[in-house]
């Protein structure tokens, strides 16, 4: 059961109670003999649903052991294929005139000297001068900041181009606009210049933490430790941060194929839980430092964490990652195309500015509006379809239930 609260007036009007009349032994037969049929018709609904639920969980296995050799093109496909009007605008790295004169350029030179130094490709000077100039040119496309993190993104797609990457290696631009492209779908988090987006996420993990471990929750409250304090790394390059490269790229062979980018709070939320009993048994001095070393560590434990992420996600409420992506990924998004609309129309840097503060300002508004709620809710929309699940045949809608969810709800009219 999920304990929930509907949002908006999704009450229905009620028929007055009448008490059933006394039924014969022959009509209690026939009753059960419906029953078992409506049982057997359900089953055989949810058959195709489960099928399609087995399948996405395998094509998400499988492209983690895919060969190395078809990553580039994959993530191609999976990142420019779907992006179509969001790339239109972009132009291409090739056509950037160098100038390495953004205010923290120093910063940004001494990120890429630091990025995967163990490793020997990115110690080469021409892969560190590449990765400051694309970081520099997204930047300015952007009218954005650096911020730190996003060199931590950029090198899994550097990497494509390595000889030990095998298969055909993609162009600069093609780097360039995969890069690109996950960073709006995937990670739309650095174009905002109080990280107002990752805030919002902050608080959906939060929600999601109450929901489904209100145990480990309430410890982290009791112990004063916030999402902020060990999570961001995790959302801001999406496990790349600290996580070996090797590693790295077969989840994001999975997250890229699955290609549902809300899914990084559900692994999160694996990720922690996984850890629960180093977690509870630790010392309110200790528990900083545990929670800031966790994350993937081998195949076998991003197998374990997948695994686990797909049994929370089936298990919460469609309107949660309804929400999730409309106020927390849409939203960079949808500023990341406003401001190559200003680009077009050759707006003055002052007017630019006005539009940024103003949607600096929109966000801040959602957040608070986010930090004020009390209760995680469900859309009207989810009650109707649980309450009237697809027949044979008809396609199943964003709101209703899946095969795989085990929870139904218990609507309450209080008023």
């Amino acid at each position: 059961m999920a304990d929930c609260t509907v949002e908006g007036d999704a009450a229905i009007p009620q028929e007055p109670v009448q008490l059933p009349e006394m039924e014969s032994q022959g009509e209690q037969q026939q009753h059960r003999w419906q029953q078992q049929q409506e049982q057997e018709q359900q089953q055989q609904q949810q058959q195709p649903q489960q099928q399609a639920v087995a399948e996405q969980m395998d094509k998400c296995r499988k492209a983690s052991q895919a060969e190395p050799q078809d990553r580039a093109a994959r993530w191609q496909r999976a990142l420019l294929s779907r992006s179509g009007q969001e790339d239109r605008h972009d132009q291409p790295f090739s056509s950037w005139t160098v100038q390495l004169n953004e205010p923290n350029q120093r910063v940004i030179r001494a990120d890429c000297e630091r990025t995967r130094a163990d490793m020997e490709y990115f110690r080469r000077p021409d892969i560190r001068d590449k990765m400051e100039a694309m970081l520099t040119y997204w930047c300015q496309q952007q009218r954005s900041r650096y911020k730190q993190g996003l060199n931590e993104v950029i090198a899994p797609f550097l990497f494509l181009q390595a000889d030990e990457a095998g298969g055909t290696p993609p162009s600069d631009d093609q780097v360039f606009a995969c890069f690109s492209a996950f960073l709006r779908r995937y990670v739309p988090f650095f174009d905002s210049q109080d990280f107002v987006p990752l805030q919002c996420a902050f608080v959906f993990f939060r929600r999601l933490l109450i929901y489904h471990r209100p145990d480990l929750h309430n410890l982290l409250v009791d112990r004063g430790v916030s999402p902020d304090m060990f999570c961001m790394p995790w959302f801001l390059t999406i496990f790349a941060s600290k996580t070996p490269l090797k590693l790295t790229l077969q989840l994001w062979d999975r997250h890229l194929e699955r290609s549902e980018p809300p899914f990084f709070v559900f692994l999160a939320a694996a990720v922690l839980a996984s850890s629960e009993q180093a977690i509870f048994a630790a010392d309110r001095s200790q528990l900083p430092e545990i929670l800031t070393h966790l994350g993937v560590s081998s195949r076998e434990e991003l197998e374990q964490l997948w695994s686990a992420a797909e049994n929370i996600y089936n298990r919460t409420p469609a309107t949660f990652v309804a929400r999730l992506r409309r106020n927390v990924l849409r939203m960079g998004v949808n500023k990341g195309g406003q401001k190559q609309r200003n680009e077009g129309m050759a707006q003055d840097d002052q007017e630019a500015q006005q539009t940024q503060l103003a949607a600096e300002a929109n966000g801040g508004a959602l957040l608070e509006r986010l930090e004020q709620e009390r209760c995680f809710f469900i859309l009207p929309e989810e009650v109707v379809g649980h309450c009237y699940p697809p027949r044979s045949g008809e396609p199943r809608r964003p709101w209703h239930p899946s095969a795989a969810c085990p929870w139904r709800l218990l609507v309450l009219d209080l008023r």
